[in-house]
């Protein structure tokens, strides 16, 4: 049987992950690493996802799949290329609100700094004209 193209993983920084936090779907963390899926796997055997890596250490090690307990081989394991889609999405949408939600902030700070330069002018205004 021919080995499975499972391309490179998703280029997801700790830091990206970190920033996620808890708004990440369970279902794009990976049980055993408790982390997001960078390259995620499928055991056809059971219908579970786990991270590429990880899965493959399983199967070495016991060959028993971590949440449905029935026995695969590395063999069974596929790329899971819809979750890994799924995943990218999540993430590109989640970066794109966070810098949405930073330039809201920007501008309403700019208005702020704008809304005191107008008044601190007005101000001046007013004490010249009390002065004459």
């Amino acid at each position: 049987m021919e080995s499975p193209h499972w391309g490179p993983p998703l280029d997801i920084s700790d830091d990206v992950e970190d920033s996620l936090g808890a708004d990440i779907p369970d279902a794009l963390i990976c049980s055993i690493s408790f982390g997001i899926m960078r390259q995620p796997a499928l055991v056809t055997t059971s219908g579970q996802s786990y991270e590429r890596d990880h899965i493959f250490e399983v199967a070495r090690r016991s060959g028993v799949d971590p949440r449905s307990r029935t026995p695969f081989t590395a063999s069974d394991v596929v790329p899971n290329v819809a979750l890994k889609q799924a995943i990218e999405r999540f993430v590109r949408d989640s970066a794109v609100t966070a810098a949405g939600e930073a330039n809201r902030a920007a501008a309403a700070e700019a208005t702020v700094v704008a809304a005191q330069q107008a008044l601190q002018v007005l101000q001046d205004e007013l004490t010249v004209q009390l002065v004459e």
